[in-house]
């Protein structure tokens, strides 16, 4: 993306179309926001993005730091005010109040409510199921298997070690390491996996 990107060619830069898209698509995966809400969302994000661009000032910062951040925060206020609103819905009961269990026992509500009763009542999806998430697993690691050995090297020493401790490692400058990261989210996006990635 370039310093010099406008109002008028943000809808054709690549790395904002990207941004918003990987973002949107991490906020309809972990919210109870839908696929149907995609466009609006997308939409808004970049009015949002044209509308900030205006008090950009490059000698602050840099412009993909300020478009991510903009991001960021504008799809975080969208969830945060749609969960506010059902907050206001009548109807609500006290998580203390005391009910019977399975058990025949006085318990507080709150102990006997279901993972998917609390997420309905914190507002948010679960992503996957356990077995999606095993299937996943099993997906991730044969997938792993095909990458070469220098990249399944550095995926096993990032799970345990900074990038500048790879990079003292490997006598590697950490420019190196970052590049290697870069080119293995690639290939992670490329097979499918990127709604998985985080930025």
């Amino acid at each position: 993306m370039s310093e010099e990107t406008t109002q008028s060619n943000l809808g054709d830069d690549k790395f904002v179309r990207r941004v918003i898209h990987r973002q949107v698509r991490k906020v309809i995966a972990t919210t109870n926001l839908t696929n149907e809400d995609r466009d609006d969302l997308v939409q808004e994000a970049y009015a949002q993005v044209t509308k900030s661009l205006e008090s950009f000032d490059p000698a602050v910062g840099h412009i993909r730091p300020f478009i991510v951040t903009v991001v960021q925060r504008h799809l975080g206020n969208v969830v945060r005010d749609r969960n506010v609103a059902k907050r206001a819905t009548r109807g609500r009961v006290s998580l203390s109040k005391t009910v019977r269990s399975e058990e025949d026992a006085h318990v507080e509500m709150s102990q006997v409510l279901h993972d998917k009763d609390q997420d309905r009542r914190l507002g948010r999806e679960r992503r996957l199921s356990d077995e999606e998430l095993n299937d996943l697993r099993l997906d991730l690691a044969a997938f792993m298997k095909t990458l070469p050995e220098r990249f399944q090297d550095l995926l096993r020493r990032r799970q345990t070690q900074t990038i500048s401790e790879i990079s003292r490692d490997l006598g590697v400058p950490r420019t190196t390491v970052n590049d290697w990261m870069r080119k293995i989210q690639s290939l992670f996006e490329d097979a499918g996996f990127d709604r998985y990635l985080d930025e």
